[in-house]
């Protein structure tokens, strides 16, 4: 059980949070202020969006999931499985889009984002603080509204080029 709190701790809320501050800061330091925006936005209003189907669903975690709880939580959507994917898959399209590094590269922390997502997930499970479906909700819901936030942004970065005359790069 260690091993699973242990990973699911990489996918709690304050880590997802050091993680969007990280990101937006190392963004910003390279001057990319819409990324870094987008950043913020898309995991705050991420987390406002699971908390509001979690208090719309009401789905009771399963029998015994209280030892592993600060408090009560409905169950779904997963908010680890959900965070995690929001928060390393951004970081995942802000590393490879924004930073300049091999293909070798971009794949590998593609390849890590990936799986710390799904770790984070199973670990919800293993730990019985979620069923199955709360966990694949999370994941689902998550990339979905990932999509939804950078298609917004390169959207947005479209505009402002053809605004300022220039071919955007990406």
């Amino acid at each position: 059980m260690e091993f699973w709190s242990a990973i699911s701790l990489i996918g709690s809320p304050v880590a997802m949070t050091a993680l969007c501050v990280v990101l937006s800061t190392l963004l910003l330091w390279n001057r990319e202020r819409r990324a870094a925006t987008a950043a913020i936005l898309i995991a705050g209003i991420g987390g406002l969006l699971n908390t509001a189907l979690k208090d719309f669903v009401h789905r009771p975690r399963p029998p015994g999931a209280e030892k592993f709880l600060h408090g009560h939580s409905w169950s779904f959507p997963s908010g680890h499985a959900m965070g995690a994917t929001i928060g390393f898959g951004m970081l995942a399209y802000c590393a490879v889009t924004y930073f300049p590094m091999s293909v070798v590269a971009q794949r590998l922390i593609i390849a890590l984002c990936v799986l710390l997502a799904i770790a984070v997930g199973v670990s919800r499970v293993a730990l019985g603080v979620h069923y199955r479906g709360d966990v694949i909700g999370g994941w689902l819901i998550g990339a979905a509204w990932l999509m939804i936030g950078i298609t917004t942004l390169r959207r947005f970065e479209r505009q402002h080029a053809a605004v300022a005359g220039v071919t955007p790069e990406r």
